[in-house]
């Protein structure tokens, strides 16, 4: 495999995990927008306690603030891949 063609396959299963975490986020599917985060991770919301955690029941209790589903886009989508590391950054709304 080519070096463009593994950044492309890269890129290919970053946008994947992207997508898959905003149809998780839109149809409020906590387990869905989990696995790219450690038990760790720290979620920042708009209401108050701006920094909270453990994410998951964070997640849980900002889905039940929405009936139906949730609109999610993301916009200006940037992913960099090299042979060690790889990131993206987007706007999302």
């Amino acid at each position: 495999m080519t070096t463009i063609t593994a950044t492309l396959h890269e890129k290919a299963r970053i946008r994947a995990a992207i997508d898959a975490r905003a149809n998780a986020i839109r149809s409020k599917n906590v387990q869905g927008v989990l696995p790219n985060f450690t038990k760790d991770s720290v979620g920042y919301f708009l209401e108050t306690p701006l920094q909270q955690s453990p994410l998951k029941e964070d997640l849980a209790s900002w889905f039940a603030t929405w009936s139906g589903s949730i609109g999610y886009e993301i916009g200006d989508l940037t992913i960099a891949v090299s042979d060690d590391v790889a990131y993206c950054h987007s706007l999302n709304r």
